[in-house]
């Protein structure tokens, strides 16, 4: 197997799925804000406690935050997947035994 191909490639992964996950929660969040369809608050202001869907807009955000962090783990497991087959593939012993020696 090519490891820069499997890292680019899943590089690429991460990307096109926190761009894709995230797109909707932020327009989600936009419409709210800008008071867009299907977010109009037509409530009377005097008996209005609370932002216009305020719920919606705090999911949206807890959604985006979930995706990021799917995102940074996806991340964290291919960094790791890398560098222990790099490491395997150079010779793990002698790179430790290397660096025990110069500590």
């Amino acid at each position: 197997m090519d490891l820069f191909y499997f890292l680019n490639e899943r590089l690429q992964f991460v990307e096109y799925f926190h761009a894709s996950t995230t797109a909707l929660f932020e327009e989600v969040k936009r419409k709210i804000e800008a008071g867009e369809p299907p977010y109009e608050d037509t409530r009377d202001p005097e008996y209005a406690d609370e932002p216009a869907f305020l719920e919606e807009w705090e999911q949206a955000d807890a959604a985006l935050a979930i995706s990021g962090a799917a995102c940074l783990d996806l991340l964290q497991s291919t960094l790791h997947a890398f560098l222990d087959e790099y490491m395997d593939r150079i010779g793990k012993k002698q790179v430790i035994s290397k660096l025990k020696k110069m500590g």
